[in-house]
């Protein structure tokens, strides 16, 4: 594990855990209210910065992560040309070795600094579902926006949403089963250069599961549609309830109940 790593591990759990912040594996979260509130050290290569987001337990919390709408990331770091970068622990040229303990202690102080400056206080007004949503519904996916929109009363975004993510998943389901000759068009893909011709059976399994998955989220959202279509206010409030259950439940020992990312 790199030494940037576990000093951001230690500094920031002595630090963020009198603010009711857990740590699993990169990931402090804490829970306040209907949201849970999460920050990870992420880098590319040997830029390192920090990521954060508020996601709303109604949307059933299945794995901590950091995909999708409503990440955010802060660049104050060293300032390179004008520009605010990550963190940089780039190898040296000459000597191939990485800055010091005592440069990597001091980037993660500055770290923290911003977490306490920045971070905090927008997790502060970001402490509920409604607080968050047109923050976090600003991302591209959208599979889970037709609930937001739902529950903050936004009914025509929530349908158009629903029937998006329908859409999608059936004209996905109709791309992989259009040749009957070629199931999941692995003979395409291997053609292609994509798979390698041994991990044809591999590929196939797994997209067997794909496909048990879609059609149950085509089953899922055609059952949500109609619901919305006849005003069953009361089938979206079980699914609310239900999810944020097995979200808190999740959340409370994600060793155990939480999916790999």
């Amino acid at each position: 594990m790199a030494l940037i790593t576990n000093l951001y591990k230690k500094m920031f759990k002595e630090s963020l855990t009198p603010h009711g912040f857990r740590l699993y594996r990169r990931v402090f979260y804490r829970v306040v209210n209907d949201v849970v509130q999460m920050m990870m050290l992420e880098n590319y290569k040997f830029d390192y910065t920090v990521e954060y987001t508020v996601i709303p337990l109604c949307l059933g919390i299945t794995m901590l992560e950091f995909r999708g709408p409503g990440i955010h990331e802060f660049r104050e770091g060293p300032f390179v040309n004008g520009y605010k970068e990550r963190w940089d622990l780039w190898p040296d040229e000459l000597t191939s070795e990485r800055p010091s303990e005592e440069v990597q202690t001091k980037y993660v102080e500055e770290m923290l600094s911003i977490v306490h400056k920045d971070i905090l206080p927008y997790f502060q007004k970001m402490d509920t579902s409604d607080a968050c949503f047109d923050d976090w519904n600003k991302g591209e996916q959208i599979d889970h926006s037709g609930l937001l929109h739902l529950k903050v009363g936004n009914y025509e975004k929530a349908l158009a949403a629903m029937q998006k993510v329908l859409k999608q998943e059936r004209e996905a389901l109709q791309h992989y089963n259009s040749d009957p000759d070629d199931p999941y068009l692995i003979k395409k893909q291997i053609k292609l250069k994509r798979i390698k011709e041994s991990e044809a059976e591999r590929a196939i399994e797994g997209m067997k599961a794909w496909e048990i998955k879609t059609r149950t989220i085509i089953d899922e959202y055609t059952c949500m549609i109609e619901a919305l279509t006849n005003g069953d206010m009361a089938y979206f409030d079980k699914i609310f309830a239900e999810n944020e259950a097995k979200a808190r439940m999740h959340l409370l020992n994600p060793s155990k109940y939480m999916q790999k990312g």
